[in-house]
């Protein structure tokens, strides 16, 4: 955008003020002309970038299309009797070398019980149905991003604890709740300290 000059013609893109279900061929001339132009222009980004802020009402559309997103990621508190189990993390780039739970990121298209279940099969091989997974405790969270991590219980599962991504994982092994390992990744340590407590939301990282 710039300041109108003497000798401008003025014209109006219709990008930034309607939006409507019509399709049209424009016949001006203009080099900068679309040529075809509909009435859903604005939802283009080359558009929403040249007008940003000049849109007319519906300017909270392309708003909320642009807001934050929270990364979700399940965890698995798998405890037996008074033991619970953590892997400790190699060669992933955080927090490598300490004590974490069974865990990774909800990806698009799956449940977050159906992610911890996949999980749990990837790096533990452990067969566990999503519905045998409850829900203890969610924590919100700020890293270098936002995040929402689910941390669940299971009331059963299949098969013998395994270290299936030895590459990923240098330690795959069942710890007393009473005497867990100094380096653990705090938020986990903190997620599992307040769930055993009851507490079924917190925050960490504010």
């Amino acid at each position: 955008m710039r300041d109108i000059a003497p000798g401008d013609e003025l014209t109006i893109d219709w990008a930034t003020t309607d939006d409507g279900d019509y399709t049209l061929r424009c016949a001006c001339g203009s080099p900068h002309c679309r040529g075809i132009v509909t009435g859903q222009d604005w939802t283009k980004p080359e558009l929403q970038a040249k007008y940003r802020g000049w849109f007319c009402w519906f300017q909270r559309k392309i708003d909320a299309q642009a807001r934050f997103a929270v990364i979700p990621e399940a965890h698995l508190l798998l405890v037996q009797g008074d033991r619970v189990v953590l892997l400790r993390r190699q060669n992933t780039g955080y927090e490598d070398g300490k004590y974490s739970l069974i865990a990774g990121h909800v990806d698009g298209g799956e449940t977050a019980r159906a992610a911890m279940s996949r999980e749990a099969l990837e790096e533990a091989g452990l067969v566990i149905d999503p519905a045998d997974l409850s829900l203890c405790h969610v924590m919100h969270r700020r890293a270098e991003h936002e995040r929402v991590s689910f941390f669940f219980t299971a009331g059963r599962w299949h098969g013998t604890l395994r270290n299936m991504e030895p590459d990923k994982c240098s330690d795959l092994s069942w710890f007393e709740l009473s005497a867990l390992p100094s380096n653990m990744v705090p938020y986990v340590r903190a997620a599992l300290e307040r769930s055993r407590q009851g507490i079924a939301y917190s925050e960490f990282g504010w």
